[in-house]
């Protein structure tokens, strides 16, 4: 798994490229708390274009920055899931709670 982050507006914008499963989790999640922590902004966007599987140890990751932003009202947007992420985020619920958008760049 690769990250690529930078701030962009009002957003923390990261690039993700690989698979997010129980291999990378606990680094995802790390670096994502981490970025949040020194980083002064409330929404996170995630592009997916390069993300090829999702696991639910990776949807546990994103429910719990989804969780941690909510808790400071600021919002989480997935960008760009190919077909079968998207599916599995649909399946698991995950796009009631969190927008995802399939454009290549997110104006929010």
């Amino acid at each position: 798994m690769q990250l690529q982050i930078r701030e962009e507006k009002e957003n923390i914008y990261v690039k993700i490229h690989g698979e997010l499963d129980l291999k990378v989790a606990d680094d995802l999640r790390q670096e994502l708390d981490e970025t949040l922590d020194k980083i002064d902004k409330k929404d996170l966007v995630l592009d997916f274009i390069g993300v090829d599987f999702i696991d639910s140890s990776g949807l546990g990751v994103i429910l719990g920055r989804y969780k941690r932003l909510s808790m400071l009202e600021g919002k989480l947007v997935i960008l760009n899931p190919n077909p079968n992420v998207k599916r599995i985020l649909e399946l698991s619920g995950i796009t009631s709670l969190i927008e995802v958008k399939d454009s290549l760049e997110y104006t929010g």
